[in-house]
């Protein structure tokens, strides 16, 4: 945040302070969504200001209005506030998982859960590897987008899928299921927008080159190689 003017929405969060779930807990188990900000905690006030408002770099122009705001945390369900809680249309990469957008185990992504990664392992490349893409598909469950994160650890109710998309799923899938829980996508025509780790940002075509299998990667199509940090596939000129 305080690389993209949030400064004070950063401090207000109280970050350097305590973490996430510690304030879902402390400052919000006993009180109901339509609860004044004065009534929390006082050093809790900021984080419930800052989750509860819109910050418009967290939304893409053209799919913000696909996605609505989260009421609360499923589970837990312990942090609730009418006016929404942290929506955004911008997820993290975690690669190419096996098993939907589950967070347990390194699915080659560059955002793996408790792993500290950084340029050494974008063994591919940082200018072949996707950092992050857009996720702007109308909520079907209680799913959506959320800057503020994931309450919960692996496996359970509100995990991974809130903040990050797998290339197992197609881009802008058409079912409306866990492909579009777990998948990228966008209301742009024809594809969605993703940045790499290099910093560079590119459209990428629903229809690229797709080839997911669970086991063999010799099958993988353009796009999970793209999702993937260190395959050893050599891509080439995809574009």
């Amino acid at each position: 945040m305080p690389y993209f003017e949030q400064g004070n929405a950063y401090n207000l969060l109280g970050a350097t302070g305590t973490t996430q779930l510690d304030a879902i807990v402390l400052a919000c188990s006993v009180l109901p969504g339509d609860s004044p900000i004065s009534a929390y905690p006082t050093q809790f006030q900021g984080f419930v200001q800052v989750t509860s408002s819109v910050i418009p770099v967290f939304q893409c122009p053209s799919g913000a209005g696909a996605v609505q705001n989260l009421f609360g945390f499923s589970d837990p369900a312990i942090y609730r506030r009418v006016e929404g809680v942290g929506r955004g249309n911008y997820i993290a990469n975690i690669g190419v998982t096996t098993n939907g957008g589950a967070l347990a185990g390194d699915s080659g992504g560059p955002f793996i859960y408790q792993m500290e990664l950084g340029f050494r392992d974008l063994v591919d490349g940082s200018s072949n590897t996707i950092l992050m893409g857009e996720r702007a598909r109308p909520r079907i469950t209680n799913d959506e987008v959320t800057w503020l994160g994931t309450p919960k650890s692996v496996g359970n109710g509100a995990h991974g899928k809130r903040v990050t998309g797998s290339a197992q799923y197609v881009i802008n899938p058409i079912i409306q299921g866990a492909d579009s829980v777990f998948s990228f996508s966008s209301v742009h025509p024809g594809g969605a927008n993703f940045a790499f780790a290099d910093g560079s940002i590119h459209f990428i075509s629903d229809t690229v080159q797709f080839g997911w299998h669970r086991t063999d990667r010799t099958r993988w199509g353009v796009y999970q190689k793209l999702a993937h940090r260190d395959d050893g596939f050599v891509v080439g000129d995809w574009e």
